[in-house]
């Protein structure tokens, strides 16, 4: 436990764990009662409220506060005194966050293990089985309702394809394709209201 001496002279006990404490060394910036830390530590409520907005998980989000936290004190020196520290560590937390998730993201797409918390979450949720339903119901009543000339270009948008693939691949007019995937899609909501 670690004391933390506030601008009007009182104490204030703030946990700092090892690696907190590791970065406020290495950075050479561990002064105990600084007013830098003593305002990071006034945002800590603040930093878990979002970090728990944005992770919608609570090991996560206390994993990112002390991400922050670390980082925050590591580049303390890019501070610039007499702007908002909520501003800053936000962005900082917001960085991180993207980092984290795009990093999980790679993993994922990169064949990579996931772990069987999350994978057994998704595939074997019930609405997850709803949507799967759903899908197929909607792509059986594309397959048997639309015509001709709208499933010229509802097929091929659908696999990725753009306006003007469509427009070359098919032979349609460019005006026409619009008009067609406009009415294809409105059917497929009638169908799907009704």
């Amino acid at each position: 436990m670690t004391h933390l001496v506030l601008d009007d002279n009182r104490t204030t006990p703030v946990n700092v764990t090892a690696s907190v404490r590791t970065a406020l060394i290495e950075s050479q910036h561990w002064r105990p009662g600084t007013t830098f830390q003593a305002d990071l530590v006034a945002q800590l409520p603040f930093l878990r409220r979002y970090a728990n907005k944005l992770t919608r998980d609570r090991e996560q989000a206390m994993d990112l506060v002390q991400d922050t936290c670390e980082r925050a004190l590591r580049f303390r020196h890019l501070f610039q005194e007499g702007t908002s520290m909520r501003a800053w560590v936000q962005t900082i937390m917001r960085h991180r966050f993207f980092d984290m998730t795009k990093r999980r993201r790679d993993a994922m797409a990169g064949g990579r293990s996931v772990p069987l918390e999350e994978l057994s979450k998704w595939v074997y949720s019930a609405a997850r089985a709803e949507q799967i339903c759903f899908a197929k119901e909607v792509l059986q009543l594309a397959a048997e309702g639309l015509s001709e000339k709208q499933a010229s270009v509802f097929w091929p948008t659908l696999e990725g394809a753009s306006r003007e693939e469509c427009v070359a691949l098919r032979g349609v007019p460019k005006g026409a394709v619009g008009i067609r995937l406009h009415r294809a899609r409105s059917f497929l909501r009638r169908a799907c209201a009704a």
